[in-house]
């Protein structure tokens, strides 16, 4: 199983798209791959960079992904990578065998093909070796119910799924439900309500807005709106230069008038002088 890295800040911290929120941060959180079947292993990660699991890292949850950040690295992204939360087939609480370690853990069914062809998808198992996971496992069902990855028009989606099935070769239907539980046994299941296809959906619409990418992107449409600006306040500077000109044609008006007052003042007084 595939996943795609992330771009970090100069202070360590991952570049989030302009639209999504971060909603909960849980230290010393390691992911554990299975891959699916007849997917080459129980093995995932960065393309490249693959391995059975992912340790000692902080788990970023958004209303769009679940981030991984490793913190051996850091500020580097070294290992850090994403899943996005359109992604996800199904969530369930795996069980603690007796006798056996207290860690809470969490099993993520993913769908593949979203980072390349190479993609098989299969599952990731949080597991939570800090503080209790509760706050974000609720906050991470909340997120995968809301789906805030469908919020943008319509027309863009179907495009993105378009072009995403066109790389893809084949579509997807249907998925399975999820289940968010105490830690105590499998956890109840809900239906998810995401389809397939969103996923690649997702992941192409927003591939530009993600990443180095990303801040690319953003630096080129803060410069336009910032060029926009400056030429309203040129075009606003043109308006009042004009309005400068008359004023300045008139306050010259009024000093010819003034001088030709004067100099009549001046004649009337010398004429009754002489007189």
């Amino acid at each position: 199983m595939l996943l795609e890295g992330v771009a970090l800040t100069s202070s360590g911290r991952p570049v989030l798209a302009p639209e999504e929120l971060e909603l909960k941060i849980l230290e010393k959180t390691d992911l554990e791959f299975t891959g699916a079947k007849g997917g080459g292993g129980d093995v995932g990660g960065l393309e490249g960079r693959v391995g059975d699991k992912y340790t000692g890292g902080v788990l970023f949850l958004t209303s769009h992904r679940l981030i991984w950040q490793d913190q051996t690295s850091a500020p580097q992204p070294g290992l850090s990578c994403v899943v996005h939360l359109a992604r996800v087939i199904a969530t369930s609480a795996v069980k603690n065998a007796m006798f056996s370690t207290r860690t809470r853990r969490l099993r993520i069914e993913c769908r593949g093909g979203v980072v390349g062809p190479d993609d098989a998808g299969g599952v990731i198992t949080l597991a939570f070796r800090g503080g209790p996971p509760d706050p974000l496992l609720k906050c991470l069902a909340d997120a995968l119910q809301r789906r805030a990855w469908l919020s943008e028009p319509h027309t863009t989606r179907v495009a993105a799924s378009a072009t995403a099935s066109a790389s893809s070769g084949h579509h997807q239907h249907g998925a399975p439900g999820m289940g968010l539980g105490d830690g105590t046994g499998t956890g109840a299941t809900t239906t998810s309500g995401v389809e397939a296809s969103t996923a690649p959906a997702y992941t192409a619409a927003r591939a530009s807005h993600a990443g180095v990418g990303g801040i690319l992107l953003r630096q080129r449409q803060e410069a336009a709106a910032r060029q926009s600006a400056l030429g309203e306040a040129f075009t606003d500077m043109e308006a009042l230069m004009d309005k400068a000109k008359d004023m300045v044609l008139l306050a010259e008006h009024f000093t010819r008038a003034l001088q030709k007052q004067r100099q009549a003042t001046q004649g009337d007084l010398g004429g009754h002088a002489h007189a």
